[in-house]
């Protein structure tokens, strides 16, 4: 009876390990789920931003046109006014006793010549009159669709921030969470070993067919190796994980690190260290916002954890060129960048082929 109780005991206990286990990975994936709602919401905030902007030089042009339109009108109507004076006075007169009075036939066909002068301009004063009148209530109907449109946009801006804000103290829970439990922390751990194999995966993937010379014949013909030690650092910071292997301080777990993460400000910018052409550049899970540069003879650098990323799928890099800016886009402990550099897709440490004093 109590070997009984003792296996039915055990078997609760499994279970409840079981279930406990899916429930960290349900929490370290939801961070990940986090961390692309985050992205994508700070992504329509830019676009968002860029339309308000835009909206806003729009309406700025827009009111000068107006307030040119209603400084010619005005000028227009007080011409005019001082016109309609003038020929109600030629009218009391009469226009045949104006040029019968004149003293010789010269003098009457100038008369006539300017009376059809003064009318013919004044009939092109009040077209124009007319036209800057037609044409300011068509820029005021503008303006006002202008300043509805900066009103829609300034409370979609609006809505974005507070679910930004939401989206952030969800993603501070979470890690906060993770740091507090050792079981979480492991999990972790366990999603960035994942993550990590992910990503040898992902390059063996693109490995074939990205070295054939005419992939590069836009692109400086020097090979990667003859940069090695002279290669400059992709972002100013300081260096808080090394390449290999480390003990996790909280779990004693030992992990490894393919590459180095540096510490740096968010939106500092990020530089590509050698010429190349970009192999991948999206979201990849365990490293948020992720740039591949393939620099030819089976050489990769990688670059994580990116706020923005500038350059798409394909196009070439320089030595040097901004690629992104920091951010923590996929990371648990804020902003940083995560570089590492491959050989036929294995990783090698990048301090060997750095020169920390070149940035």
């Amino acid at each position: 009876m109590e070997i009984e109780n003792i296996s039915d005991q055990i078997k609760k206990r499994k279970s409840e390990v079981l279930t406990f286990t899916k429930e960290e990975t349900a929490i370290i994936d939801s961070l990940n789920e986090i961390d692309v709602t985050l992205n994508k919401a700070v992504k329509r905030v830019s676009a968002i931003e860029s339309e308000r902007i835009g909206i806003e030089n729009e309406l700025k042009v827009t009111t000068e046109k107006s307030e040119e339109l209603k400084k010619r009108i005005q000028t227009n109507e007080k011409n005019m006014s001082g016109r309609l004076v003038s020929l109600y006075k030629l009218n009391r007169q009469g226009k045949i006793q104006v040029l019968v009075s004149a003293e010789s036939l010269n003098e009457f066909f100038l008369r006539k010549k300017i009376m059809e002068w003064i009318l013919a301009h004044d009939e092109n004063m009040l077209k124009n009159y007319l036209e800057d009148k037609a044409c300011y209530d068509a820029v005021q109907k503008k303006l006002n669709e202008q300043r509805k449109d900066r009103l829609a946009v300034e409370e979609l801006y609006k809505q974005q921030i507070e679910s930004m804000s939401h989206e952030k103290l969800k993603r501070s829970k979470a890690l906060e969470d993770i740091r507090n439990k050792k079981s979480l922390e492991m999990a972790a751990i366990k999603s960035l070993k994942q993550a990590a194999n992910d990503l040898n995966n992902k390059i063996a993937s693109f490995r074939a067919g990205y070295d054939s010379p005419e992939n590069f014949k836009n692109i400086s013909q020097k090979s990667f190796t003859s940069f090695k030690g002279l290669l400059m650092m992709p972002v100013k910071g300081k260096i808080l994980s090394f390449f290999g292997p480390y003990k996790s301080k909280e779990s004693k777990v030992i992990n490894y690190c393919n590459g180095i993460d540096i510490k740096a400000d968010r939106g500092e910018p990020v530089h590509a260290v050698c010429h190349g052409k970009i192999l991948y550049s999206d979201w990849f899970k365990g490293y948020g916002n992720m740039i591949i540069v393939d620099h030819g003879d089976n050489y990769y650098t990688v670059y994580a954890h990116a706020e923005e990323i500038f350059k798409a799928k394909g196009e070439n890099v320089e030595m040097g060129e901004v690629i992104a800016t920091v951010g923590e886009t996929g990371s648990m402990s804020g902003p940083k960048l995560h570089f590492e550099i491959r050989h036929h897709g294995s990783p090698i440490d990048p301090l060997q082929w750095i020169n920390p004093n070149i940035s």
